[in-house]
């Protein structure tokens, strides 16, 4: 008798006979990235959680080939799976909410469970056949958002949007209940949280190759850690859609055609364009006052993390009596007439903080004092540019101007380090920014007045840097 997967004779304990006569040895059955159909109705049929981990690695190989289904599933796949796992349900327990005559469900899944149920109608290039309107997932956000939830103490799942078409609600009571989906690769189409959703499916993946490598062994705390984000519970809204379409076609002159894809069409677009993203100004203070509440792991913070090193800075040039008191807009809120984003002063002092060595070799306070000092020396060599009532007249306060300034820091910077002079001092930096003097920055008649966005900037910061001499 021989193993139907490996082609090896079987010696020691075996699985089968199967209908048609197969049989498994026992290290095929029970590796965690083989599939076999006849293994998986039992499983679904039992409980796959243990002490709060998901601990039955059977589920590993539906959730592996579910997923290969889960980007526009054909047509038929429901009908072919039901063949071989047979049709099993998950009980997802909901609150019934009613907007508008459609019922709308509240409730929650298992982060595997999401992995089963879920899949996306993807937007396919040049293809009218394919009714998909989903942009491609990406990996690199999958990615950010796979270690936000290893590494944040508080990962905030924020609520996934997704319809069915196939679902029985059993009320339980006033509008408390159980939602019964079938287990199959397209039971959830996601109108909202595809990234989210790949993120688990990155971690899915990281947790099976570990396994199949053989990297947990000696430490089951690190395996016991991926086996609890895998029961991490993700609240999600879901909408029938094909009751929502079929009650909106009894209106036969305007829906009479609708389908169910084309009110997951609308939610998609109704998701995407109503929401307005946070102020990136207000974002910088925000991932800054995070940090210093000692949270760490937040994909968005962490991959620029050297702008909340800027924030701080920017906040006390900002201060009453500091250099730029009354200049920069910490909020991004409208209407403050402040002419300068925190966003942009703290992109325009990129090159200073993450190209500059010399710069990074140096103390943090150092920093502070450096970017200090110079600004105090500009503003004492164009105490015109800063009175309030002149901002709007100068370019040394416009955007532009901060940015050429801020770019040209790095290499004033630099200069003193080669020429052995202090940078923190402001007689030091006086002297090299002196012949700025010459240039012209009112608004009406500067060179510079006809510069915009970041290609202005960069030739608004060659100009600066022409005027000035910067060998040895």
């Amino acid at each position: 008798m021989r193993c139907e997967c490996c082609g090896k004779k079987i010696t020691g304990n075996f699985h089968g006979p199967f209908e048609n006569g197969e049989y498994y040895c026992d290290r095929c059955w029970n590796d965690p990235c083989l599939f076999f159909p006849e293994k998986i109705e039992p499983v679904l049929l039992n409980n796959i959680e243990e002490d709060g981990k998901f601990h039955n690695d059977t589920i590993l190989e539906l959730i592996d080939q579910f997923r290969e289904h889960s980007i526009n599933p054909h047509k038929n796949i429901r009908n072919i799976w039901i063949e071989v796992i047979g049709k099993n349900c998950v009980d997802v327990p909901v609150v019934k909410m009613h907007q508008k005559g459609n019922d709308i469900f509240l409730g929650k899944l298992k982060a595997y469970e999401l992995l089963l149920l879920s899949y996306v109608e993807q937007w396919v290039e040049d293809d009218d056949s394919n009714p998909g309107y989903q942009r491609i997932l990406s990996k690199s956000r999958s990615r950010e958002i796979k270690e936000y939830l290893k590494n944040c103490p508080i990962p905030l799942i924020p609520s996934l949007l997704g319809s069915f078409h196939e679902g029985e609600y059993f009320e339980i009571n006033d509008d408390i209940g159980t939602l019964r989906l079938p287990i199959l690769p397209s039971t959830i189409s996601l109108l909202d949280g595809q990234q989210r959703t790949g993120g688990f499916a990155a971690l899915f993946d990281e947790f099976k190759e570990s396994l199949q490598k053989g990297q947990f062994e000696g430490n089951r705390e690190l395996e016991n850690f991926y086996r609890k984000l895998l029961t991490f519970e993700v609240p999600i809204v879901l909408i029938n859609t094909r009751e929502i379409a079929k009650n909106l076609r009894k209106n036969k002159t305007t829906h009479s055609k609708l389908e169910p894809i084309d009110i997951d069409t609308a939610f998609f677009i109704i998701i995407n364009k109503t929401q307005k993203g946070v102020n990136a100004s207000l974002k910088d203070e925000l991932a800054y006052r995070t940090l210093g509440a000692g949270i760490e792991g937040i994909p968005v913070i962490e991959k620029e993390r050297w702008r909340t090193e800027i924030v701080p800075i920017a906040n006390k040039l900002s201060e009453a009596g500091a250099p730029l008191e009354g200049l920069i807009n910490l909020g991004g809120i409208p209407g403050l007439k402040k002419p300068v984003q925190l966003n942009g002063f703290v992109t325009s002092l990129k090159n200073l903080y993450v190209n500059n060595e010399n710069f990074k070799s140096i103390s943090d306070d150092e920093k502070t004092q450096f970017v200090s000092s110079y600004w105090q020396t500009i503003r004492d060599k164009f105490p015109f540019a800063f009175e309030k009532d002149s901002y709007n007249n100068y370019i040394i306060t416009k955007s532009i101007g901060v940015y050429s300034f801020n770019y040209l820091a790095s290499d004033v910077f630099d200069f003193c380090i080669r020429k052995g002079i202090n940078p923190l001092k402001k007689e030091n930096l006086l002297n090299i920014i002196e012949p700025l003097g010459k240039m012209d920055w009112n608004i009406d008649t500067s060179k510079m007045a006809y510069f915009a966005g970041k290609k202005g900037a960069k030739h608004a910061y060659e100009l600066l840097r022409d005027q000035i001499s910067l060998e040895v």
